[in-house]
C-alpha cells in the first residue's frame, strides 16, 4: 500500500509536496515507455524529442520514457500548489503517489541522476553516433550505461 498524505493531515506540514516549490510530478505527464531496438525506434524517438514539450529519459534498465512537459490543470501558477489536493475528486494517481521517495524530486530537480538520463534532440543524435545497426537496421550495440552518462550529461 502506498503512503498518501492529504493536505489536512497532521503530517502535511512534514509532507516533500508541502515545501515542492516546482511540482515536477504535476508538471510531467507520461505518455508512453518504449524499447529502442531497431533504428527505426531510434528515428521515431528522434522525432518525439523534437516536438515542443516533449522530453525522452531513459532509465539504466534499458526502458524509455516520453514525458509532455506541462502544468496540470489543478497546479496553481502563482505558488505550484495543487488546488485540489485531499479532495475527493483528486485523481487517484495524485491521491496514490508517495512524496516520501519522491522519485521525480530527484530526477528532475537534482541535476543528474545517476540512473535516468534526459533526452532532446540533441543529445539523441549523441547517443545515435554511439550505437550501431546492422543492415537490417536492428540494434547491435549500444555503449555501456557509465560511457552514455559521460557523453550525454555534457551536452
Amino acid at each position: 500500500m502506498m503512503l498518501s498524505i492529504k493536505a489536512n493531515d497532521r503530517s502535511w506540514a512534514t509532507s516533500p509536496c508541502s515545501s515542492c516549490q516546482t511540482s515536477p510530478c504535476c508538471t510531467r505527464l507520461p505518455l508512453h515507455r518504449f524499447h529502442i531496438e531497431r533504428r527505426s525506434n531510434f528515428e521515431h524517438a528522434l522525432t518525439v524529442a523534437r516536438y515542443p514539450r516533449v522530453e525522452l529519459g531513459l532509465y539504466e534498465s534499458g526502458w524509455w520514457m516520453a514525458y509532455y512537459l506541462s502544468p496540470c490543470r489543478f497546479l496553481n501558477p502563482m505558488d505550484s500548489k495543487c488546488l485540489i489536493h485531499g479532495a475527493e475528486r483528486q485523481p487517484a494517481i495524485c491521491r496514490d503517489y508517495s512524496p516520501m521517495r519522491c522519485w521525480y524530486q530527484r530526477v528532475f530537480l537534482a541535476g543528474e541522476s545517476p540512473d535516468f538520463i534526459r533526452f532532446d534532440a540533441a543529445r539523441l543524435l549523441a547517443l545515435q553516433a554511439m550505437t550501431t545497426f546492422n543492415k537490417d537496421g536492428e540494434l547491435v550495440t549500444v555503449p555501456p550505461w557509465d560511457a552514455i552518462r559521460a557523453t550525454i550529461v555534457s551536452i
